[in-house]
């Protein structure tokens, strides 16, 4: 039994070149206590990017939360408006409907008015004309 150097536990050790000095001593071979301490620095160093990783991704997530309710506000207001625009398009085709409906109504008015005022401009027009030429006789 030695005290392995990764988890600080008692352990059994797989290779004979490790020994226990005392209790909290071992000698361990140069090479695998570099390459226990290149894998624990590794480790901590992807939990470290990792993290920093996750935490960047939970901000980017935020943002564009942030952003995606705001443009859902927008759509929400644009379909109100385009609601609204729409009864108001439906009023004005209603009121369209009733004036084309009067004015069809009002047509043959429209002619004896068309008819009437043709006949008045001519008999004014041939008043004046009747006082020039009788005034240019002597």
């Amino acid at each position: 039994m030695i005290l392995c150097a990764t988890s600080f536990s008692w352990s059994q050790a797989s290779d004979p070149r490790w020994q226990l000095i005392d209790k909290d001593r071992a000698i361990v071979p140069i090479k695998d206590l570099i390459t226990i301490a290149a894998h624990r620095i590794y480790l901590e160093d992807k939990a470290k990017s990792f993290k920093d990783e996750a935490i960047l991704r939970g901000k980017e997530t935020y943002a564009l939360r942030q952003e995606l309710a705001k443009k859902d506000t927008i759509i929400a207001f644009h379909v109100e408006d385009k609601e609204r625009l729409r009864g108001e398009l439906s009023q004005m085709d209603d009121l369209l409907d009733d004036c084309e409906e009067r004015s069809g109504k009002l047509r043959p008015w429209a002619t004896v008015g068309k008819v009437g005022t043709i006949t008045v401009s001519l008999a004014v027009l041939g008043i004046v004309a009747e006082r020039i030429i009788n005034s240019a006789k002597p």
